[in-house]
């Protein structure tokens, strides 16, 4: 199996699958505060400015993907990839 990441993606983190009815898997880039989000429907995005605690958060919620839509999706700086 390969590394998670795709090729020629600049992420410095591996993508890590997530137990969710809304996002595939994530990755969390702590130097360059950037995390990467694939949802299930297959869209990647990436959220730029994201403080380490942000990820914490999100990998600590009972609910993954309602806590991305309440403090992720819409309050940080988003990339479509």
């Amino acid at each position: 199996m390969g590394s998670g990441k795709s090729q020629g993606d600049p992420m410095n983190a591996e993508r890590v699958a997530v137990v969710s009815s809304r996002l595939a898997t994530v990755s969390y880039d702590e130097e360059a505060r950037t995390l990467e989000v694939e949802t299930k429907r297959g869209h990647r995005y990436r959220y730029t400015g994201v403080p380490p605690a942000i990820f914490r958060e999100l990998m600590g919620a009972s609910s993954k993907g309602r806590y991305y839509l309440r403090s992720i999706r819409g309050v940080f700086p988003r990339q479509e990839l």
